[in-house]
């Protein structure tokens, strides 16, 4: 029998987050960040200019016995994030889910999720819509964010002191704007441009660039390669619009961890400042924010925007209708630092089954739960020194899940200390044996009287059941 040891990975959150830690086979990373970061995860020296989004402190070279990678996602809020959402998909009895959450100023992803998902210690179990990754994948229909882009190229045509906009209900179509300028402020918002590189969420194989042979046919009528147009993922870069003016990128690389020299490595925030760009002058970018967060609902505290809409695509000959719910969040409304966005896909018109209760809580109603929680979760620090240690009960878990027989390894406790052997010479018989009382050794007597002679010595030690000789000789 010969045994041969073999890394193997294991997943224990499951379905959560999948999209974006990816899975890997036979010891590479095929998806994810187990894809994008696969570099860093396998054992071998590193230069520093393979992780350009990391400071290393000057350091050229490390990573001998491989590095763990840290991400930004808030595991407890991506669960939150995914149950509840999966719930209002059961409610508006809608096919496919996504959201993410994300810090406006820093790009910082604190949830991404889409639904349906997949569990990655069996992803090829999954069939390709679960394993697509809907943020970065699912066209969205222009009606979502056409009335943002229109005021966001109204006010920016005005310039920081124009004359308040009227509201969308006594206002004319797109502002007065042609399409021609509403297409202009979505390039320069981001929210036409090509996805980011590497160091962000989207440069990922297999899940993340799956993508349909699908036509989308858009508000104008002209089709577009699915995923050429509105993703959630460039949804994201409305952050520019309340941030001040600056674009930002979604990522998720928090730190790396080197096994070999015990160090914990976060961004680089020289990197991170030049990717970051304004966009729009900053005296505009305050009137911008100012007056985008009036038009939206919301308490005191938060502001809300919603859309409805559809859009039309052909797949396998078919043409095909998608209703789409939108939601984006921010928090705090003065100062926005986090934002929220909710998507809900339905392939199908109305009337909704009839168990479908459409009195319930709306999808803006959920994005109003979650921000506080999005909130608190940006506040706190997700990086700690020192990784904790590999978890048992994870073990343990993996061995079960594989069939394998699960043993506890048996507690080794340290031997109890020998007692050592008293004197009793020159005692007589009865308070020699009240000495060795309760010592668990057998004892033979030789002779009459006192005691002359012991064996073992007096300071040897004793073992249990161990013989021991007292020679006594009677005295004169």
């Amino acid at each position: 029998m010969y045994c041969r040891p073999a890394e193997v990975r294991y997943y224990p959150a499951h379905a959560s987050g999948a999209h974006v830690v990816g899975f890997s086979g036979d010891g590479v990373g095929l998806a994810g960040a187990e894809s994008i970061y696969d570099i860093l995860l396998q054992p071998g020296e590193l230069q520093a200019a393979d992780v350009p989004e990391i400071d290393f402190g000057g350091q050229e070279s490390f990573g001998g016995r491989g590095m763990d990678v840290v991400l930004s996602l808030d595991l407890e809020l991506q669960k939150k994030i995914e149950q509840e959402l999966g719930r209002m998909l059961e409610q508006q009895a809608a096919d496919r889910g996504m959201a993410l959450a994300m810090e406006v100023r820093t790009g910082r992803i604190l949830a991404m999720v889409s639904l349906p998902s997949f569990n990655p210690n069996h992803f090829w179990q999954a069939d390709d819509p679960a394993r697509r990754n809907q943020v970065v994948s699912e066209p969205l229909a222009e009606d979502l964010v056409r009335p943002l882009l229109a005021r966001a190229g109204a006010i920016s045509s005005q310039g920081p002191f124009g004359p308040p906009l009227p509201p969308e209900a006594v206002a004319a179509p797109d502002l007065g704007l042609t399409a021609g300028d509403v297409a202009e402020a979505g390039a320069r918002f981001g929210l036409r441009n090509p996805l980011p590189g590497r160091s962000s969420v989207c440069d990922t194989p297999s899940v993340f660039d799956t993508l349909p042979s699908v036509a989308v046919v858009g508000a104008a009528g002209q089709n577009n390669v699915a995923g050429q147009g509105i993703t959630l993922l460039k949804v994201a870069a409305a952050a520019s619009m309340i941030n001040g003016g600056r674009r930002v990128e979604p990522v998720f690389l928090e730190a790396v961890y080197d096994r070999a020299t015990g160090r914990t490595y976060t961004r680089s925030e020289s990197y991170d400042r030049k990717k970051r760009r304004q966009v729009v002058d900053p005296v505009l970018a305050l009137r911008l924010r100012r007056e985008l967060l009036s038009t939206m609902q919301g308490s005191g505290t938060m502001a809300v925007y919603s859309r409805s809409g559809r859009r039309t695509e052909v797949k396998d000959q078919t043409r095909i209708t998608v209703l789409q719910d939108l939601v984006l969040g921010v928090t705090p409304r003065k100062n926005p630092q986090v934002l929220l966005l909710l998507v809900t896909s339905r392939d199908s018109y109305y009337p909704l089954p009839g168990e479908v209760d459409t009195r319930a809580r709306s999808l803006a109603d959920l994005g109003m739960e979650l921000l506080p929680d999005i909130l608190e979760s940006s506040s706190q620090t997700l990086v700690a020194d020192h990784p904790a240690g590999r978890d048992e009960a994870n073990y343990k878990r993996f061995l079960i899940a594989s069939h394998i027989e699960y043993r506890e390894e048996k507690k080794k406790y340290a031997p109890l200390p020998r007692e050592a052997m008293p004197e009793v010479v020159g005692l007589s018989l009865r308070k020699g044996l009240q000495r060795l009382d309760g010592k668990k050794i057998l004892v033979r007597i030789q002779g009459s009287g006192r005691i002359v002679g012991q064996r073992p010595g007096p300071g040897e030690p004793l073992a249990a059941g161990q013989e021991c000789v007292l020679t006594l000789e009677p005295v004169i």
